[in-house]
């Protein structure tokens, strides 16, 4: 099955960010997310200058079934793609915890 990984970056982006480590960092946060779920099929990672001292990270993962969006802000851009894969990752945890019925 075919697997895409697209990066969309704002132009005016003030701090410089490459590529190769935007590929790194989000592949180390995909592994994990492969455990948890169905194949990711589609990662799309969008890095903005949200405001003169942050940059955001909005990241998309696609699975068969699902689809997870996490968003971050920070003033360095590793953090805020990491964060925004972290809740990505916490979303999958909560779905896939099991739901009980209260029986009282």
């Amino acid at each position: 099955m075919k697997k895409s990984f697209l990066i969309h970056m704002d132009t005016r982006t003030r701090q410089e960010i490459p590529n190769d480590e935007i590929m790194f960092l989000s592949l180390l946060k995909i592994n994990p997310l492969s455990n948890l779920c169905d194949d990711v099929l589609i990662t799309v990672v969008m890095l903005l200058d949200s405001d003169p001292k942050n940059v955001t990270a909005v990241v998309r993962i696609q699975t068969n079934l699902e689809e997870y969006s996490g968003y971050s802000r920070h003033t360095h851009w590793e953090s805020a793609l990491s964060q925004a894969f972290d809740s990505i990752i916490q979303q999958v945890r909560l779905s896939n915890f099991p739901v009980k019925e209260n029986t009282n």
